[in-house]
């Protein structure tokens, strides 16, 4: 029998690598800020970080060997009430049926047992997300793919407490039409144009940038 192995990943996997990536990067930037005395550490030295996860399943994307001054743990979001730690990082904010806010619609039968669902969108994912920000008695650090960001990322994108840190040089613009999605590049018959992340509930668009004549579209490596 002849075994072949599949290099291809699902948009899942690479969510998650992107997410164990900005993790690995995350934990040694704050490793190495604890070193230098820049970030006061506790009785051992140490300072604590929890990892809090809307599924059990993200716990793939912490470090194999996390960094020996920071006392790193991943909990559920769930698991997490009534713990806190020094620092909160929540990996899979994210859209999608396992993003967060999740929409994986819940079992009909339990649904019965159940208050009537609230107007407000993503009322219970809402506490839950407040559930975790409120673990951390220093900061919480969130991680999202730009490509599908959730919408609870996007909400806080304009508060002046948050600090937004990018791996790229795009800016992250909030759509003027909805306020919910953000603007994002696209192709059409007449060439490149924005448009709105939450197409087809937002169909706001805006001509995009134009490349110079003789200029030859960027490329990437596939990975």
């Amino acid at each position: 029998m002849t075994h072949v192995k599949s290099n291809s990943w699902t948009p899942a996997d690479l969510e998650r690598r992107i997410a164990a990536g900005a993790l690995a990067r995350y934990l040694g930037d704050l490793s190495d800020a604890v070193a230098a005395g820049r970030v006061p550490a506790g009785r051992d030295g140490a300072v604590s970080v929890d990892v809090l996860g809307r599924y059990g399943f993200e716990r793939d994307v912490l470090p194999r060997h996390p960094p020996a001054n920071l006392h790193v743990t991943f909990r559920t979001v769930h698991g997490s009430k009534g713990l806190e730690a020094d620092y909160i990082v929540i990996p899979g904010l994210t859209t999608g049926s396992h993003g967060f806010p999740s929409t994986i619609t819940e079992d009909p039968v339990l649904d019965l047992a159940m208050p009537a669902p609230e107007a407000f969108p993503h009322a219970e994912e809402r506490r839950l997300f407040y559930v975790a920000l409120t673990r951390a008695r220093r900061a919480a650090v969130l991680i999202t793919d730009p490509r599908r960001m959730s919408p609870f990322v996007i909400e806080l994108l304009n508060d002046p407490h948050v600090t937004v840190a990018r791996t790229g040089d795009a800016p992250v613009e909030i759509c003027p039409g909805c306020g919910q999605g953000r603007l994002v590049r696209r192709n059409g018959r007449f060439g490149p144009f924005l448009g709105c992340s939450a197409f087809p509930a937002c169909t706001y668009t805006r001509d995009g940038p134009r490349r110079p004549p003789g200029a030859r579209p960027a490329t990437r490596r596939p990975y």
